[in-house]
């Protein structure tokens, strides 16, 4: 009998963002939250990430700060700043199997 490990945090190696990631909304674009909506575009930042943020005042949409709540229209121009030594955290899903007794050496 052996046990699982699993959801062992572990730093993902991402090659280096640069400092700001900007995007524009499209036109015809349903009504989103900016955290909601960024989160989607740049799928490597959490919806929690973004709100984060959004407190700190790096959402800037038409170069106005923005809170989370915001309601991204059509023809937005969206721009964040992320910090320089920003690390993702993750959790890594898989299983590896720890076997109880050690298996006989042949």
């Amino acid at each position: 009998m052996g046990f699982l490990v699993a959801n062992t945090p572990f730093k993902s190696w991402m090659p280096p963002l640069p400092a700001t990631q900007s995007t524009s909304v499209p036109e015809g674009t349903v009504k989103l939250r900016v955290d909601a909506y960024l989160s989607q575009v740049f799928p490597q930042y959490s919806r929690s990430q973004i709100g984060d943020l959004c407190e700190q005042g790096a959402v800037m949409v038409n170069a106005a700060p923005k809170a989370k709540n915001y309601k991204v229209k059509g023809g937005d121009a969206i721009a964040f700043e992320v910090a320089a030594n920003h690390v993702m955290h993750t959790r890594i899903h898989a299983f590896m199997w720890i076997p109880r007794h050690p298996q006989p050496q042949l």
